[in-house]
C-alpha cells in the first residue's frame, strides 16, 4: 500500500488492458502481463482503491496440492 494520491477513478478500468500508459516511456505492458501469469495460473490479479488513499494491489494464487 502506498499513501500517493492513488490512481485516478477515471482510469481504473484500464488499468489492465495492453499497452496502456499515462507515462511519457513503458509499454503500457506491466500489469496486463502480470494478470495474465496470475490467471494462467489460477489466480488472480486485482485493483483495491483503500478509503486512507494511495493504491493497493492483490495478487491471490492457489496453494499447491
Amino acid at each position: 500500500i502506498d499513501n500517493g494520491n492513488g490512481i485516478e477513478t477515471t482510469i481504473e478500468d484500464q488499468l489492465f488492458e495492453p499497452f496502456f500508459t499515462t507515462g511519457t516511456s513503458g509499454t503500457g505492458l506491466g500489469l496486463y502481463l502480470a494478470k495474465e501469469l496470475c490467471e494462467g495460473n489460477g489466480g488472480s490479479l486485482e485493483y483495491l482503491r483503500p478509503e486512507q488513499g494511495g493504491s493497493c494491489f492483490r495478487i491471490k494464487l492457489p496453494l499447491a496440492a
